[in-house]
């Protein structure tokens, strides 16, 4: 009977030991996938980040305009919306944006805008004027 007793102690103890070893390996185990998500979840901002750029890089719209006309669009019209922002911004905000600034900009450039789809012949930022400002922007960074 003792020795039966002693066998029930010797497997309760072994089980006991065998939950630890399990628990461990579980925690071990959730570590590991706690790491991967944390990982995963910085490569798919990564990505996210790197496919924006190269959808404003996909098209090169801007290899249409003549030289001048971009670094015009650089130094004047850039600096106007800030580099970040029209990254950034909705088409709305853009809108209204050149809508603000456009009377302080010289005829020739308004004409220039025009002949090149960029604008409208309202004056009004064309999707194409858009996705050229944020191609332009996306390649100074």
């Amino acid at each position: 009977m003792e020795q039966l007793i002693q066998d029930l102690v010797k497997k309760a103890q072994l089980q006991d030991k065998e939950k630890g070893e399990l628990f461990k390996k579980w925690r071990e185990k959730d570590k590991e996938l706690v790491n991967a998500k944390s990982e995963l979840q910085f490569l798919q901002e990564r990505l996210a980040i790197e496919e924006k750029l190269k959808s404003y890089q996909a098209t090169p719209l801007s290899l249409e305009l003549p030289r001048n006309l971009v670094l015009y669009i650089k130094r004047r019209l850039l600096k106007e919306f800030g580099l970040e922002s029209v990254l950034e911004a909705s088409r709305q905000v853009l809108l209204h944006r050149f809508e603000s600034v456009k009377s302080s900009f010289a005829p020739s450039f308004l004409e220039a805008l025009r002949e090149f789809d960029i604008v409208d012949d309202h004056e009004v930022l064309t999707n194409k004027g858009i996705q050229i400002l944020k191609e332009i922007a996306a390649n100074i960074r």
